[in-house]
């Protein structure tokens, strides 16, 4: 097995058999990577990833962590990522998108639910509110 680590400066995987940590394979796709999950039973890696220039984050696939082959942008636009989970065995991505910054310099945080066969998504605020199309 292995884990996945990143900052937007480097993007690395440990690799629990060996003990070692290394880059992540892909070149130019496992850079800007804001957060990662991996989905389970397979060697597919999703990407939150913060490009230069671009409007927003954005969500990658990366089909074999292994070789880092078949990297594809999924979709655009999304606030910025802090965290991201694979639900269903890979059906759908939540995402923890910072939803508002408050005069605190904290942030106040939404969860989207993002399909990955009709990428289609669904935003969950705080408060116990119904979700909400988007």
């Amino acid at each position: 097995g292995a884990t996945f680590v990143s900052t937007s400066d480097v993007t690395a995987m440990w690799d629990w058999e060996t003990k070692k940590l290394s880059p992540l394979k892909g070149g130019q796709c496992g850079q800007h990577v804001l957060a990662m999950a991996l989905i389970k039973g397979s060697r597919t890696l999703l990407l939150a990833r913060a490009l230069p220039g671009a409007a927003g984050f954005s969500l990658w696939r990366m089909s074999d962590y292994e070789t880092g082959e078949r990297c594809e942008a999924l979709q655009g636009g999304f606030k910025p990522i802090r965290a991201m989970a694979v639900l269903e065995g890979g059906l759908y991505v939540v995402l923890a998108e910072v939803h508002e910054l408050l005069a605190s310099r904290s942030e106040r945080h939404a969860l989207r639910v993002f399909s990955l066969q009709s990428r289609q998504s669904f935003l969950l605020e705080g408060g116990g509110g119904a979700p909400r199309g988007g």
